[in-house]
């Protein structure tokens, strides 16, 4: 198991579900280890409680380095062990990657 403070070894891929501080601040922090993230959030933007100005910062700088947002959708099953499956159940979704 990789610790989270560590550097992943070769190519990872995290997926986040949730778009707060602790999700954004670990797919930041795996992003720049240089892993693919992509994060699921069930609202119209992360961090959903701040002010618009604050949220659209934050959608533009993980849209900058990378990080893939999949926005308006709740995730309806999890499953695997080695190969994790996601069923995610989209409403009006807004799927941005760079």
């Amino acid at each position: 198991m990789t610790k989270i403070s560590s550097q992943p070894s070769g190519k990872s891929a995290l997926l986040v579900l949730g778009g707060g501080y602790v999700g954004l601040e670990l797919s930041q922090a795996m992003r720049r280890f240089g892993s693919k993230v992509s994060i699921v959030e069930r609202h119209d933007r992360l961090v959903h409680q701040e002010d618009d100005d604050v949220t659209d910062a934050v959608r533009s700088l993980f849209e900058d380095e990378g990080i893939e947002l999949v926005l308006n959708s709740r995730v309806k099953q999890v499953s695997g062990n080695q190969v994790i499956r996601l069923k995610l159940f989209w409403s009006k979704t807004e799927r941005r990657k760079r």
